[in-house]
This record gives structure tokens, C-alpha cells and sequence, in this order.
């Protein structure tokens, strides 16, 4: 499925994308980028297991 975004909301996408950058550089500030990595490699596996459809 192939979703568009209007126009309305692609006039502010330059505008989301530097606040998103922002907050992530707020987020990671004193972490190294190995420390950043490594955080973000165990986030995605956190993402991937509450993700999982539950076993019977």
C-alpha cells in the first residue's frame, strides 16, 4: 500500500524533520556515538520483542 502525504503536511515536513533532529540531539547529549549505537541496536530489539504476536 502506497500512502501520500497532502500538501498541507509536506509544506511542514522540513519543519518536523529539524524538530525531530533536535529532540534526538537533546536525547543522546553526553553519549558517545558507540554508546548511541548500542542504545539504539537494544531499543530496536525491545521494538521487535513487544512486537511479536504473543504465543499460545
Amino acid at each position: 500500500m502506497l500512502y501520500a502525504l497532502p500538501p498541507e503536511a509536506l509544506s511542514k515536513l522540513e519543519e518536523v524533520k529539524a524538530t525531530m533532529a533536535e529532540g534526538n540531539a537533546e536525547a543522546m547529549a553526553g553519549f558517545t556515538y558507540k554508546e548511541q549505537a548500542m542504545f539504539l541496536t537494544m531499543l530496536r530489539r525491545v521494538v521487535d520483542n513487544l512486537s511479536r504476536t504473543p504465543k499460545d
